[in-house]
């Protein structure tokens, strides 16, 4: 049975309520003592499908999880920071997300330019 300590708030799926909650975690009550956050998992109404590494594991199966949430990390050379995940741009410019894909439609290419549309110069 997977059971957390949320170390940090999370935004976790209440499935008597089913709706999303946020609950807070060790950092957001610290002023209350120590160990204050929520218990989350097996057991809890707020199941966790996805474990991340701002939670604590209280189980054998919760350290799995993480495991399994750490090696996903160091496979892809990712990190939990979305925004850590976005193209650098370099020297300050743009990068070519603009040059590659349609504006107003995300994730649709631009039409590669055949020989027929080549401009005589």
């Amino acid at each position: 049975m997977a059971k957390f300590r949320l170390l940090s708030a999370h935004q976790l799926r209440n499935t008597d309520l089913k709706a999303d909650v946020l609950l807070p975690g060790d950092k957001e009550t610290e002023h209350l003592g120590e160990e204050r956050g929520m218990i989350v998992g097996d057991g809890t109404t707020y199941p966790v499908i996805h474990a991340t590494l701002e939670m604590l594991p209280l189980d054998e199966e919760a350290e799995a999880m993480l495991n399994v949430e750490r090696e996903r990390l160091v496979r892809n050379h990712a990190s939990m920071n979305p925004v850590d995940q976005l193209p650098v741009q370099v020297f300050g410019g743009r990068d070519d997300y603009d040059d590659r894909y349609i504006p107003g439609f995300p994730g649709i290419p631009r039409p590669q330019r055949g020989p027929h549309l080549v401009e005589d110069k």
